[in-house]
């Protein structure tokens, strides 16, 4: 029985027990090919990581233990225990007589429960996210009210985990020290997902270098008083399931001075800055840019060193048919060398020279002012200034794919990397609008901006493209000398293939302007010239179910699918219910898991309203009943999420700015990481949408529980604080906090050290965190029934992030040989690698058809579509899902059960009426906890090119006939107090399982 009353905070939550397990949370395998999976803490064990071998849950605290510092190299898994507590039945129980009253009253309440449906489904009042400084609208109105941060604010070292246990903050710049708000250590909030973050997370044993940054093309290690430089892709190692581009110092520069002190002093979405400072007050300032083809350097009093990774074959002079016009210069020959026959000490001398080391590789080397270089030609290990330099130096490799492609005469690729070396980047901005908008409302050009478009007043049955224009614009400077000469070259940069797919042509230089390719482990990458890119991005709206795979043709309400649906969602609506006890992440899965339901109940109840048949009412009653008892159990799962009352409860961060779980923050490697920022993405998205849903359902949800929501959205999809050059705004949230905007993608890395940058595994997931945050904003701001209506720039900015991603992850996770594609779907990946059509996990240095759980092709495709929604209709084209289904699926042969849900939902983009006859074998309690199959039937009826076969369907219409008499005992017309009230239908027990009087 149910001891939840209506009124009461906080229900009672009985144990549940039940005949079948409750669901299958993870999946994996202990058999070799798995990975090692075990993680430790000094402080604290691992004590929810099971993993699923076959059909048991095994503990893996048995196996090896590594410790925090070997957490580059040991993924961090999303999987949980397998706790049994679970909302039960939130319906009241009437007790009494055997008495008529009892069934009046039955009756009534079956009569609301219909009229509630009407009701959840007409009331949507306007409701807007409260303003932040420096956002600004088109007019339309918004709730001027200031964020209030209802979750409890907490210092980390009241939970064992101070940030300078993993940080170290000595290396951020005293200016960006906070000494006004000793809760917040810096002046910004940390943005724990920015490609530069290991630069000051505890270093490695390795002279205290730190582990690798990633600023393509190049790689960066940092310590007291060297930084290296890498070019991965010299370094490939590819092999047919995994592409690793290594870090290996091949050039590592420094100084003749003494260094007293390094620091970032600034960073950007596209940028760091970091500086080193002398004891003689000497600065050595360095600008890592995305997409720059060459390493930026700044001196001031400092005389640079230059070390190669093994030796220097030569110190020379570029042939004269590559140096800028001498008169450039007027002190001095461009270059000039010399070499001391006594000594054998070659000295060079001017500003622009070229390097090769024993390996065969060339640089390039430019010099804002005249440099003096020497290299002992017997030891030919370091390269040397022979004095204090005052001006910026800019190194480029020359990205020969063998040595018999070396032509340093006629290049045209060397020919402009001399031309456009003296304009270099300094940082970096991203910008963004509609194209129907035309105005920028920004205020500032150092900022992420956004800016409100214009809608287009449709329902959201209508399908209709929207497109953003998006901006990258990177801040220059210019050497002194060709800047006075009025030489005013344009900046030379390099894009991904996700950006060139989208640049204008007359921006992108070809073959012939550039004959040497810069790669990365996203493929090649495109020489363009400007300080400016501009490129459309095109935006989605799926609304809640209505993504462009959908048919708009309301099949589910044909009476063979509707009966199919109506006795799934009867039997899905008991099943894994959100447990109190679980992890953030099972929470979140659970609880949109429900929220799926009672969407699905919602909207064949909506549809049933439309008929004035029998049939028509008996299919509202039994939908509104359904809908009743799964938005209780909702609300009050979200309720006890929002108001602490889980175990493992959400706190705010206040030192580094964000939303982390207690049991995170109490141990490192408790929640996936949560504590320290890793999956922030994967966790809160499921929760947004449960709570979009909730909201959808039920207006007073928003109201009650807007603040703590808009928190969880915050954390992840927040507008502004995208840089430290200003001070954040009244919220103190990163901006997006996961995405990586010149990556185009997010990642899912948080604060601890990868020895591949940053990196993610669930494609999918990420996505599903923007669409969960692009519900909230359309329900937020009361346009969840006609989602184009919504002018809200929060809501413009979640479907850019939401857009931004797929794009992301069709051309960066999903791929197809070209001997197998029509040329449609181009991979920017190696032929023989590309046969995989689905990488595991990208990191900024490798690609590999793996996951962190086990190696079986079946996890690698899964966990990058989970979990299923609206947003998987965007994410899989028909053609893709053809070939990835054709290619690898569909020979797995026999399917775990915890996949197979998720396996034939797959099937129906592609062939809905087969997968269709696949989904009638479901059994939801052996699906993942997201996932059952209520949703698995709703979502093929909804797919394009459904049309199941009349005998399948009545087979599985005859199976719920049968269901139904079992149960005839229980009709009203068999038992005489009802009958006597000429009562019909089935009311003993009732659907929700209420036992009536007169029965």
């Amino acid at each position: 029985m149910s001891l939840y009353h209506l009124g009461e905070k906080t229900p009672f939550l009985p144990q549940h027990t039940a005949k079948w397990p409750m669901y299958q949370y993870f999946y994996g395998s202990l058999d070799g090919s798995a990975m090692d999976v075990s993680i430790d803490s000094d402080s604290a064990a691992v004590d929810d990581l099971d993993v699923l071998a076959g059909e048991d849950l095994v503990s893996v605290k048995t196996t090896s233990k590594r410790s925090l510092s070997d957490l580059q190299q040991v993924p961090l898994t999303r999987r949980t225990s397998s706790g049994a507590v679970s909302f039960s039945n939130r319906s009241h129980r009437l007790r009494g007589s055997n008495s008529a009253a009892t069934c009046i009253v039955c009756a009534f309440m079956t009569m609301a429960m219909i009229c509630s449906v009407a009701v959840l489904i007409a009331i949507t009042p306007r409701r807007q996210f409260p303003a932040m400084k420096n956002s600004d609208s088109n007019g339309s109105a918004t709730d001027s009210s200031p964020f209030q941060m209802n979750f409890s604010r907490v210092n980390r070292g009241d939970f064992g985990d101070a940030i300078d246990s993993f940080l170290v903050p000595s290396l951020i710049h005293p200016n960006l020290i906070n000494k006004d708000d000793t809760s917040h250590i810096f002046t910004f909030p940390f943005p724990t997902g920015a490609f530069w973050t290991n630069f000051v997370l505890h270093p490695t044993a390795d002279r205290g270098l730190s582990y690798p940054i990633f600023v393509y093309p190049y790689g960066f290690k940092w310590s007291d008083t060297l930084l290296q430089v890498s070019y991965p892709y010299l370094h490939r190692n590819q092999e047919a399931t995994a592409i690793h581009d290594y870090f290996f110092p091949d050039l590592t520069f420094g100084c003749n001075e003494t260094i007293k002190a390094r620091h970032i002093t600034e960073f950007d979405p596209l940028s760091v800055s970091v500086q080193y400072e002398t004891v003689n007050k000497g600065l050595w300032s360095v600008f890592l840019v995305q997409g720059s083809p060459y390493v930026t350097m700044e001196f001031g009093g400092i005389a640079p060193v230059i070390r190669a990774l093994s030796t220097f074959e030569n110190l020379d002079c570029p042939p004269p048919t590559l140096s800028l016009n001498s008169s450039l210069l007027s002190d001095g020959a461009l270059c000039e060398t010399y070499t001391n026959s006594t000594t054998y000490v070659k000295t060079a001398s001017g500003v622009q020279f070229i390097l090769k080391t024993q390996e065969g590789v060339f640089w390039l080397i430019f010099a804002s002012e005249p440099l003096i270089l020497e290299l002992d030609m017997r030891v030919r290990i370091t390269i040397r200034a022979v004095k204090a330099f005052n001006g910026a130096l800019r190194v480029a490799v020359l990205p020969f794919q063998t040595n018999t492609d070396v032509n340093l005469t006629n290049s045209s690729a060397l020919r402009c990397l001399v031309d456009h070396a003296s304009v270099y980047p300094v940082n970096g901005d991203v910008s963004w609008k509609s194209d129907t908008a035309g105005t920028d409302f920004s205020s500032s050009t150092s900022t992420l901006k956004s800016l409100l478009g214009s809608r287009s007043g449709k329902s959201d049955t209508a399908a209709e493209a929207r497109v953003a224009t998006i901006t990258m614009r990177f801040g220059t400077r210019q050497f002194s000398r060709t800047k006075n000469s009025g030489y005013e070259p344009s900046l030379l940069m390099l894009a991904l293939p996700h950006h060139a797919l989208r640049l204008p042509r007359s921006m992108r230089l070809g073959q012939e302007d550039f004959d040497l390719s810069f790669n990365s482990i996203k493929g090649r990458m495109t020489p363009v010239l400007g300080n400016a890119w501009t490129y459309n991005q095109p935006l989605v709206s799926p609304g809640f179910d209505n993504d462009s795979g959908s048919n708009n043709q309301s099949l589910f309400m044909e009476p063979i699918i509707f009966s199919s649906l109506e006795e799934s969602l009867k039997e899905d609506i008991h099943l894994a219910l959100p447990t109190t006890t679980e992890n953030i992440y099972g929470f979140g899965k659970q609880a949109a898991r429900l929220a799926q339901l009672a969407l699905i109940a919602s909207r064949l109840g909506a549809n049933s309203l439309n008929t004035t048949s029998q049939q028509g009412s008996r299919k509202a009653d039994s939908m509104a009943v359904l809908l009743t008892r799964a938005t209780a159990s909702l609300s009050a799962a979200l309720e006890a999420l929002l108001t602490d009352g889980v175990s493992d409860r959400l706190v705010y961060d206040a030192n580094l700015g964000g939303l982390v779980s207690t049991d995170g923050l109490r141990n490192p490697g408790a929640d996936f990481g949560n504590g320290r920022y890793n999956d922030h993405h994967f966790h809160y998205g499921y929760i947004l949408c449960a709570c979009a849903i909730m909201g959808k359902l039920d207006p007073s949800f928003v109201e009650k529980y807007k603040s703590q929501v808009d928190a969880i959205f915050y954390d992840v999809a927040y507008g502004s604080n995208f840089d430290s050059r200003k001070r954040p705004d009244g919220v103190f949230f990163p901006g997006a906090r996961h995405m990586s905007w010149y990556d185009g993608h997010s990642y899912a890395s948080g604060l601890f050290p990868f020895g591949n940058g940053k990196s993610q595994e669930s494609s999918s997931e990420a996505v599903n965190c923007y669409y969960g945050a692009y519900l909230w904003s359309i329900v937020r701001n009361g346009a969840d029934h006609n989602n184009y209506s919504d002018m809200a720039w929060q809501t413009d900015f979640a479907r850019l992030l939401l857009s931004l991603e797929i794009t992301g992850a069709q051309t960066y996770w999903h791929m197809a040989p070209k001997t197998n594609n029509t040329a449609t779907l181009p991979s920017v990946y190696p032929e023989a690698f590309s046969r995989n059509y689905m990488v595991g996990n990208i990191g900024m240095n490798d690609a590999i058809c793996s996951t962190w759980f086990g190696t079986n092709p079946l996890y690698v495709h899964m966990i990058n579509f989970l979990p299923l929604t609206a947003a998987s209709g965007e994410l899989f084209g028909k053609e893709y899902a053809a070939l990835e289904y054709n290619s690898v699926l569909a020979s797995l042969g026999e399917v775990e059960n915890a996949w197979r849900g998720f396996v034939v939902a797959h099937h129906a983009i592609s062939d809905p009426n087969a997968a269709w006859e696949e989904a009638l074998d479901l059994f939801s309690p052996t699906l993942d906890s997201g996932l059952s199959k209520t949703q698995v039937l709703y979502w093929i009826s909804t797919r394009k090119g459904f049309a199941p076969r009349v005998s399948s369907s009545s087979e599985a219409l005859n199976k719920s006939t049968t269901t139904q008499e079992a149960y005839s005992s229980d009709a009203c017309e068999q038992n005489k107090n009802c009958a006597q009230l000429s009562l019909t239908g089935k009311c003993c027990p009732t659907t929700t399982g209420v036992m009536l009087g007169c029965c």
